[in-house]
């Protein structure tokens, strides 16, 4: 009758034996093995039979076990006939051992191996040889190497000190249960009613997040004299789809709330759906409340520029926001303005009956809130008689002039904002010099500094934009009728009579201007 017991057996393993070296024929536990003495014919030598026996002839057998971990067991028994004989085996652990001293706040400290109880630090503490994951516990302190992986040899003994340092208990519930927890960026594991869990001493943040509500976000700080951080029964609140839309591509959002509530920055980076498309919607889910908004634009990895700042009151029945932001590039096709109304200042003595307006190819950012056309070219309207030289034949007058400007000769200047989705108001002053073209063009023409300074009304959209000027005009300079005594059309100042011309009027406009996807609106200089 074997009965065979291996020390300290933790992971079920079953010996092999051998009878005068030859294999013990059945499987620990494997009772359908079992045979009866029903028959002779039924008896086999080394196999279980019913009552845990196995019948052997009468005589010496050698009895040899082995199992992974144990010291073989050699032994001798002696069968006589009608003898019974039941074997006790007890097999022994192949060991090492670890032995802790208390360097400082590890007495009494329990030692676990492969998550066993084994011991206290100051014990010898015998393990079978391999690797083992050895950890320390003791109520209101932390082991600061955590759980070490050490490796155990035959007959040797592992000696080293234990410091272990204080910590405190925490406990963190809310009102809708289910919440993650993050104590400095590291997840905590949930436990049944709340999260309990051991703080070391000094500066911590802690996140309260579930999907649907708010994140909650605290920073504390424990001291050593503490004895428990509560984060019990938090109140998180319900968070709802606030829909931003921002006209450009790869800009931050940050809403900071500010009506009471704990400040918490919330900031997103709009991923790039379309790499084409020059607007982004962001859908972010906020509780209910006022909040500061600010949106940048990244310059470079390290800079970024404000593109928009105010603030927003997000109610039940108001959740889709819309904010346009001046252009990261400005580069405008064609363009005109037409003057609807051309109010000619009675006090200016002599002037022109009208100035149609003017159109531009070409129009380029020098810098934020100032841009400067490629081309531009102003037509005037010449109606009144009387205003032209008495010399001239009145039958070869051209009843039409215009002036002419190019690159850095000409410029506009904007300071404004956003007035709705799309809309922008801004302070505007134009400037263009129109320079004497006697020399080289056979033409009538204007030439002197134009000037405007009014206010704009634009839209801001891909593409077309349209707008409305209001504000004072003035014109400084000359006209220059060209009057070619030979007919032979030679640019020559003498083919030209050349006279002096001023005007101011007060001007109504409205205008157009074609640009590309990424040149939305005009040169605006926001204001906040």
């Amino acid at each position: 009758e074997p009965h065979i017991t291996l020390e300290d057996n933790e992971e079920g393993i079953k010996p092999a034996m051998w009878i005068d070296d030859i294999p013990y024929n059945f499987q620990w536990g494997d009772y359908a093995a079992q045979k009866s003495f029903d028959t002779p014919e039924d008896i086999a030598y080394f196999y279980l039979y019913k009552g845990d026996r196995i019948p052997l002839l009468p005589k010496r057998y050698k009895i040899k076990l082995k199992a992974d971990g144990y010291k073989d067991y050699v032994n001798y028994i002696d069968i006589s006939p009608e003898d019974t004989l039941s074997l006790q085996i007890n097999m022994e652990l192949v060991t090492g051992c670890i032995h802790f001293e208390n360097e400082e706040n590890a007495d009494s400290a329990q030692v676990y191996a492969n998550g066993v109880f084994k011991g206290y630090v100051g014990n010898e503490i015998r393990l079978p040889v391999g690797k083992a994951l050895i950890e320390l516990k003791k109520p209101g302190y932390s082991y600061p190497e955590g759980i070490r992986e050490m490796e155990i040899t035959e007959d040797a003994c592992i000696y080293d000190k234990i410091r272990m340092i204080k910590v405190v208990p925490c406990k963190v519930s809310t009102n809708v249960g289910g919440e993650n927890v993050l104590l400095d960026g590291q997840e905590i594991t949930y436990q049944i009613g709340c999260h309990e869990f051991n703080i070391l001493a000094g500066d911590h943040t802690i996140e309260i997040a579930k999907e649907g509500y708010w994140t909650y976000k605290d920073t504390f700080t424990v001291g050593e004299l503490d004895t428990l951080v509560s984060y019990e029964n938090i109140a998180l609140e319900s968070v709802h789809p606030l829909t931003i839309q921002v006209d450009e591509r790869g800009l931050q959002v940050k809403l900071t709330p500010n009506d009471g509530r704990p400040q918490i920055d919330y900031g997103v980076e709009p991923e790039r759906t379309q790499i084409k498309k020059r607007s982004e919607k962001l859908v972010l889910n906020v509780p209910y409340g006022k909040y500061k908004i600010e949106i940048y634009r990244p310059t470079t990895i390290k800079r970024k520029h404000t593109a928009y700042k105010g603030s927003v009151e997000f109610k039940e029945e108001k959740d889709n926001r819309k904010y346009i932001v001046w252009p990261s590039t400005h580069a405008l096709l064609f363009g005109c303005d037409y003057n609807l109304g051309y109010f000619v200042n009675s006090n200016s003595g002599v002037g022109l009956n009208r100035m149609y307006g003017s159109a531009y190819i070409g129009q380029i950012r020098i810098f934020n809130g100032f841009s400067s056309n490629i081309v531009k070219m102003a037509a005037f309207k010449n109606t009144d008689q009387t205003l032209y030289p008495e010399e001239l034949d009145k039958s070869t007058i051209s009843k039409n002039l215009f002036g002419i400007s190019c690159i850095m000769l000409n410029g506009e200047f904007r300071v404004g904002g956003d007035i709705y989705n799309g809309i922008d108001a801004s302070a505007l002053v134009t400037y263009a010099w129109y320079p004497q073209l006697v020399s080289i063009l056979p033409m009538s023409h204007m030439s002197g500094h134009d000037l405007f300074v009014g206010v704009e009304l634009s839209s801001l959209l891909p593409v077309f934009n349209a707008n409305v000027k209001i504000g004072w005009q003035g014109f400084f300079g000359n006209r220059n009728f060209f009057t070619p005594a030979n007919k032979s059309g030679v640019a020559s100042p003498e083919n030209f009579c050349i006279q002096k011309y001023n005007s101011s009027a007060f001007v109504i406009s409205v205008g157009f201007s074609l640009g590309s996807t990424y040149a939305k609106g005009k040169n605006i200089l926001r204001v906040f």
